[in-house]
């Protein structure tokens, strides 16, 4: 079984991912439909798991979320787009063609902070493994969830937050993965494409900072499990400084 998870706290960006959804994923692999939310409305096929924190932590929202799922769990950001069909099921094969492989992204077509994960042509390439994700559109294996630490909730700003966890599947034992078989949209063309962004860091004026802080000092010369880092993106770079204790 697999849980499709989405976030959402706007309908209007969740209509969109919603009409890309309907095209390509809604007859993908066996799964159900999870959005989890404070007020926007999904069709009747769908669970709805209400959020009430006043403020949307990604951190707790996650480990939430997590607590409701069954299976295997695909994670979405609600400003993601699908853009093939068997999305669910090309992503389910690549985290399975690897035995320790827990977390697997597709190539993402938009905005992306790690460079191994941006790309807009599916090719057939096989599985590439890297140190860590950028969790906007994830497929986790639930043995990796059960094995590894659940989100650090310390981390209440904007991004790190996903580097942290996949940093928690690798201590597990987990690797993480990008399959090229498998392309998705991330951001809307339009009236959201900027309020999307900006509505994700509403909650903590310098949230980018607070998470990077936090986690340099959680893992400083606690990296020695990622094993020779190859230095090919910013997060790399900054992976390799931190196991050497930088």
């Amino acid at each position: 079984m697999i849980t499709l998870l989405v976030f959402s706290r706007y309908q209007d960006i969740f209509d969109q991912f919603l009409a890309s959804y309907e095209r390509y994923g809604a007859d993908d692999a066996l799964h159900r439909r999870l959005l989890l939310t404070q007020d926007v409305k999904a069709p009747d096929n769908w669970k709805t798991l209400y959020y009430s924190d006043t403020d949307f932590v990604q951190t707790r929202a996650m480990n939430f979320a997590m607590r409701h799922t069954l299976g295997d769990v695909a994670f979405f950001s609600d400003d993601i787009e699908f853009t093939h069909e068997r999305t669910l099921a090309l992503l389910r094969d690549a985290a399975y063609s690897q035995h320790d492989v827990g977390a697997v992204s597709p190539m993402i077509d938009g905005g992306m902070y790690n460079g191994l994960q941006i790309g807009s042509v599916r090719t057939n390439e096989p599985l590439r493994i890297t140190p860590a994700l950028c969790y906007v559109c994830t497929y986790f294996k639930e043995q990796a969830l059960r094995e590894s630490d659940p989100w650090d909730e310390s981390m209440i700003g904007f991004a790190w937050d996903d580097i942290d966890h996949s940093m928690s599947l690798g201590k597990a034992g987990w690797k993480c993965a990008v399959t090229p078989r498998v392309v998705v949209k991330h951001g809307f063309k339009g009236k959201t494409d900027d309020s999307t962004w900006s509505r994700r860091t509403d909650v903590l004026p310098n949230g980018l900072q607070h998470n990077a802080h936090l986690f340099e000092e959680k893992w400083r010369g606690r990296l020695g499990f990622l094993g020779d880092i190859v230095v090919d993106s910013p997060i790399n770079s900054t992976l390799k400084a931190l196991q050497e204790g930088k």
